[in-house]
């Protein structure tokens, strides 16, 4: 190692521009994940929103039934 002689300034900015170019690639694949999450998210979102609509339309028929055949309600 004593041998090795210490980088120029040259091979040091071209590891920061390679470095730079790894963090844009980084960057845009951070992007595409956080797009596939937000996606993911809302058709969570819509499917809890179907279950509580199928849910309703299973329950109302019966609920106007019972109720109206307790009387004073």
């Amino acid at each position: 190692m004593a041998d090795r002689k210490p980088p120029t300034l040259e091979e040091i900015w071209e590891l920061f521009r390679e470095i730079g170019e790894k963090f844009k690639d980084t960057d845009a694949k951070f992007k595409r994940t956080d797009s596939k999450i937000a996606k993911l998210a809302e058709n969570i979102g819509g499917l809890s929103n179907k279950w509580g609509d199928l849910g309703e339309a299973m329950t109302v028929g019966e609920s106007v039934e019972l109720f109206n055949a307790l009387e004073g309600i």
